[in-house]
């Protein structure tokens, strides 16, 4: 417990189409250890969680989902992993997996980055030092073979990796005005990358071309607040925005326009965003502990509200049975 006299624990609710969130079905206590950031691994059955002092990988159980007791859903620490993570960096800020499950990128608080292979944490790249980010990176993503890296700066730069052609590149958004970049996403074909920017208390959704690395479209997505979460969904065709006052947006990348957006939908900032595993729905969760599940394609999203009695800081969506049930691991911290 901390001075607020909440434990640090992963809470497990489930999402039902019908029936929106569930309340809280288990939870797992991380004692001392506070959840800064996680990651779920495309199998669905593992989450990777990093704390102040290091990582932690834990399991996703349950039962057969035609059997009784489906919904008794629960994750704890995955043991056989616990040596093997204690090589990753600390002060973690930003983590992904591949879409396949090969490649493991994680940025950090100092500007480094590091990209690994999956499971056995083999370093593909390390850029420390003189060669990491200057600020601390604040997004990063992979395309499907984990080949090509994205990573975003709070001072607004974002840089793109080959990693089989062993080059670097650089975005720089071109606007007279000072901004600040806060996640990244590659294009369906590869051929383009999405960046949130926040300028001058307004929020905006900057599209790049990767052939001339130039900015071809700028569309303002918030007014009067920024940017504090940026997710893509699986098939790169939606992003969902979270804001500093609670707003929530969903912008459609091809073209790139505001599709969905709902003022007010969490009372403060909102912490972290998610899309389902088929990408239909938007999970978003804030500082004022509140879960909400929206429609991406609604045009007044009211969505499914979770009230939960803790900060939650983090969210990840592990689809760990088929169909119109999945399981959502939420990070809360003290």
């Amino acid at each position: 417990k901390g001075a607020h006299g909440i434990k640090n624990r992963l809470v497990v609710a489930q999402y039902r189409r019908k029936e929106g969130l569930t309340d809280e079905v288990s939870s797992c206590s991380t004692g001392e250890r506070t959840p800064q950031r996680m990651a779920v691994h495309p199998n669905g059955k593992y989450l990777l969680v990093s704390m102040e002092d290091g990582c932690v990988l834990y399991r996703a159980f349950g039962r057969d989902r035609n059997g009784p007791g489906n919904d008794e859903v629960r994750v704890q620490p995955a043991e056989e992993r616990s040596t093997s993570l204690s090589s990753l960096p600390k002060d973690i800020k930003c983590m992904k997996f591949s879409a396949n499950g090969n490649k493991l990128v994680l940025g950090c608080e100092d500007g480094s980055v590091f990209l690994y292979t999956w499971p056995d944490l083999k370093a593909v790249l390390q850029e420390t030092g003189e060669r990491a980010l200057r600020d601390s990176v604040t997004g990063v993503d992979l395309d499907d073979d984990g080949d090509v890296l994205l990573a975003t700066s709070y001072d607004g730069n974002c840089y793109i990796w080959n990693i089989k052609e062993e080059k670097i590149f650089q975005l720089r958004s071109h606007k007279a005005e000072k901004s600040s970049f806060r996640g990244c996403a590659l294009s369906s074909d590869g051929q383009q990358v999405f960046v949130g920017r926040n300028s001058k208390g307004d929020a905006y959704v900057s599209r790049f071309a990767m052939k001339t690395w130039e900015m071809e479209k700028d569309v303002p997505v918030m007014k009067g607040q920024a940017i504090t979460s940026f997710e893509c969904c699986s098939d790169r065709t939606h992003l969902v925005l979270g804001g500093s006052e609670g707003e929530v947006v969903v912008v459609q990348a091809s073209p790139l326009r505001v599709q969905n957006r709902t003022k007010k939908m969490h009372m403060v900032f909102v912490t972290a965003a998610s899309f389902s595993r088929a990408g239909d729905m938007a999970l978003t969760v804030s500082a004022d502990a509140s879960a909400v599940c929206t429609s991406k394609t609604s045009k007044s999203s009211t969505g499914a509200f979770l009230l939960l009695s803790l900060l939650v800081l983090l969210v990840a969506i592990l689809a760990y049975h088929a169909g119109d049930v999945s399981l959502i691991g939420l990070g809360t911290q003290k």
